[in-house]
């Protein structure tokens, strides 16, 4: 058995049942219903705040593949997803230390233009950023 492109450890006696069991989802419990593991596990994923789109094969592998940080593929060591994140981004030369739920609207939610909530439109996250030298 393969478990997320790895070989299934766990003590199985109802088979899905114990997979979701010992399933980390994002560093939790995954509580979500499952019939088909993969399908279910992307249906209720949420990647930067949006329903996850791609093709899956092994979970973490490719939703890394095709994810994107401030408009770059992300290229960091990914253990918890949004933990791993926060901790590689740099927002105005700096490590992001604010609270993520979806990843573009809370960093723009944080950000201060001369001191002001920024209320720009953001594309690439830092085209509108401003010079702090």
């Amino acid at each position: 058995m393969q478990l997320c492109g790895k070989p299934y450890r766990g003590v199985v006696t109802g088979l899905v049942t114990d997979l979701i069991r010992d399933k980390q989802f994002c560093g939790k419990p995954y509580r979500g219903v499952v019939t088909g593991l993969v399908t279910d596990l992307i249906r209720d994923i949420q990647v930067c705040g949006k329903p996850y789109r791609g093709v899956v094969t092994g979970l973490v592998t490719d939703l890394i593949r095709h994810i994107q940080v401030c408009g770059k593929p992300y290229r960091g060591v990914v253990t918890v997803l949004v933990t791993d994140l926060i901790r590689d981004i740099r927002f105005c030369g700096k490590p992001y230390r604010g609270v993520v739920t979806g990843l573009v609207t809370d960093l723009i939610r944080d950000m201060r233009f001369c001191g002001n909530p920024y209320r720009g439109v953001v594309t690439g996250l830092y085209s509108y950023t401003p010079d702090t030298g």
